[in-house]
């Protein structure tokens, strides 16, 4: 069984699902959302669907109010799906993409309904308040509202273009496959960067499998050590990646050198402690990095230094941590883009999403959003 998002094709098999949970209600008489209603959903709003062995089991929507909060409007399950945690993981879903936008949320339930209370009280819907008549008279119901807990309001956001071709894995900028791709400038420099700021450009492709980044750099002072997977390359010439498909369960950080030497990981927060998991050489074998440079180089290089760095990340390897985040499409993630070089005599530390204050990129409270384009 997969979460995914839902296709405009998908809106008569959500419709017929919508209408049987209705009718299993207490105001079952009333006509719920038609049709067309979710044919525009499909297209509008967030819709995700539950699909198992090619049927959609379950579905959910939420939309966007013009105060800026967002209604988490239906979670429904087919009866025949239902005790297997399938309400519960459409929801984590939809707050997911709810919090990469730093968008809070409401939701009303039948003050009745205790079952439905406790799930969305564990999902951070804390304030409740009750509503006498919301619909018609004598259906009463809770409003339940969460904050936002995603990026904050300042927090820049990106949207990745669906690959046209596959990119070449040969660091080819304006090349066939990258040339429609948009910049994102690493441009925000931390406050411990004093005298140097390398110009640091990417841009971001993805098919149905994996996730591209390509990294242009006009970089001075140029050093690279490190030639070995998992080896300390934030000391170098070193651009990164930090992607948090899921971001209550965790982030991944990938780090390349200027040589394509590869670091990463995947983080967790546990109480007031980061707990790290280096990836095996297994599955960060498939990770791919391609690189104009070649080294290692122990000295630094004097004078100007333009290099790029590409980088194929299977979705496989963020799976084998957090679930499925296929198919990404129409979906959001919170995420950031670096630039450093620790050891050069000339260290700067810069951002795509900025951090301020203390100087870590391990800030997920910091991080930017990127959208998948449909």
């Amino acid at each position: 069984m997969q979460v995914r998002p839902a296709r405009a094709a998908d809106f008569l098999d959500l419709a017929a699902l919508d209408r049987g949970a209705w009718r299993e209600t207490p105001h079952g008489e009333y006509i719920p959302d038609g049709e067309h209603a979710w044919r525009l959903w499909c297209e509008h709003a967030i819709v995700l669907c539950a699909e198992d062995e090619g049927r959609v089991v379950g579905g959910a929507v939420a939309f966007a109010c013009r105060d800026g909060c967002w209604c988490v409007h239906k979670v429904f399950v087919d009866p025949a799906a239902r005790g297997r945690g399938v309400g519960g993981r459409l929801l984590q879903a939809v707050l997911d993409a709810l919090d990469a936008r730093g968008a809070a949320a409401f939701l009303t339930v039948d003050p009745h309904n205790e079952r439905a209370l406790r799930l969305y009280e564990r999902h951070g819907f804390a304030d409740k308040r009750l509503v006498r008549g919301f619909y018609r008279e004598a259906e009463d119901r809770y409003v339940l509202t969460r904050p936002p807990h995603g990026a904050p309001p300042e927090a820049p956001v990106h949207v990745v273009r669906r690959a046209v071709r596959a990119p070449e894995g040969r660091c080819l900028w304006d090349g066939p496959a990258w040339a429609a791709a948009e910049p994102v400038a690493v441009n925000r420099f931390h406050a411990q960067s004093p005298s140097t700021h390398p110009k640091t450009l990417a841009k971001l492709l993805y098919e149905e499998d994996a996730l591209h980044v390509l990294y242009r750099v006009e970089d001075r002072c140029v050093r690279a050590a490190a030639t070995r997977f998992q080896e300390r390359v934030c000391e170098d010439a070193c651009v990164e990646i930090f992607l948090a498909p899921r971001p209550a369960q965790g982030y991944f950080n990938f780090e390349m050198n200027c040589l394509g030497t590869l670091l990463a990981a995947f983080q967790q927060t546990k109480g007031d402690e980061r707990v790290r998991h280096d990836l095996p050489a297994d599955l960060g074998g498939t990770v791919r990095v391609v690189s104009t440079l070649s080294g290692p180089l122990a000295e630094e290089e004097p004078g100007s230094v333009t290099w790029l760095v590409e980088c194929r990340i299977p979705f496989a390897v963020l799976e084998a941590y957090v679930g499925p985040v296929r198919p990404v499409a129409a979906s959001a993630w919170r995420a950031n883009l670096y630039k450093c070089a620790d050891k050069s005599t000339k260290p700067h530390y810069a951002a795509w999403a900025p951090i301020e204050g203390k100087l870590s990129f391990h800030r997920p409270e910091c991080f930017g959003t990127l959208v998948f384009a449909p």
